[in-house]
């Protein structure tokens, strides 16, 4: 147990470093490679990615698969197929066919145009248009999950909530022309007057 605390807080002092460093001292991968650490990509097309860490692209395209266990920051990306194990930071970014995120998704004007497999309790949508949405139900909880559609977002298939408790939360300029499975649909104003 103390071994485990140590090394979470090793983990965490690392990471703390690698923030506080200029970007000149920061280790850069790239052309596909797999690696770990701090990753950067820029703008210049790649047949996949396999990493861990930190990963930051930026107008990258990945023509096959980006696989990322850690953090993603993505702007004005196209990748082909995503999975990523732990948080999603997504902005003008298009995903031409599947992605699974098992945690946390972040990101405004998106476009995916395959099936968004997540395993998440709460998940905003921000001038986002996606095919189907499927959210997978968390083992260790019972939480209602949510997803919220806002600012123009559209959902053209389904929205389905493998647990059963979920909310779909609209706000008046986003549509979803598809059903929802497993789950109930709420205005964004009756949702935000529960929530206060």
């Amino acid at each position: 147990m103390i071994r485990n605390h140590f090394l979470m807080a090793l983990a965490i002092i690392s990471l703390c470093m690698v923030f506080t460093y200029p970007k000149d001292f920061r280790c850069t991968f790239s052309k596909g490679s797999s690696s770990s650490g701090v990753c950067e990509y820029g703008n210049e097309i790649v047949k996949d990615i396999n990493a861990s860490g930190l990963i930051n692209l930026n107008e990258t395209k990945v023509t096959d698969c980006a696989t990322i266990h850690g953090c993603l920051y993505a702007t004005q990306a196209h990748l082909n197929k995503l999975h990523v194990n732990g948080s999603a930071n997504l902005e003008k970014c298009t995903v031409h066919r599947n992605t699974h995120i098992n945690g946390s998704l972040n990101g405004k004007d998106n476009i995916f145009e395959g099936t968004l497999t997540i395993s998440s309790n709460k998940v905003c949508f921000d001038a986002t248009s996606t095919q189907s949405i499927e959210i997978r139900k968390i083992t260790r909880d019972n939480n209602q999950q949510v997803v919220i559609l806002e600012n123009s977002s559209t959902v053209i298939g389904n929205i389905t909530f493998a647990a059963g408790n979920g909310v779909v939360v609209v706000d008046c300029n986003s549509k979803l022309t598809g059903n929802v499975i497993g789950g109930v649909v709420v205005k964004k104003e009756d949702y935000d007057k529960d929530s206060k």
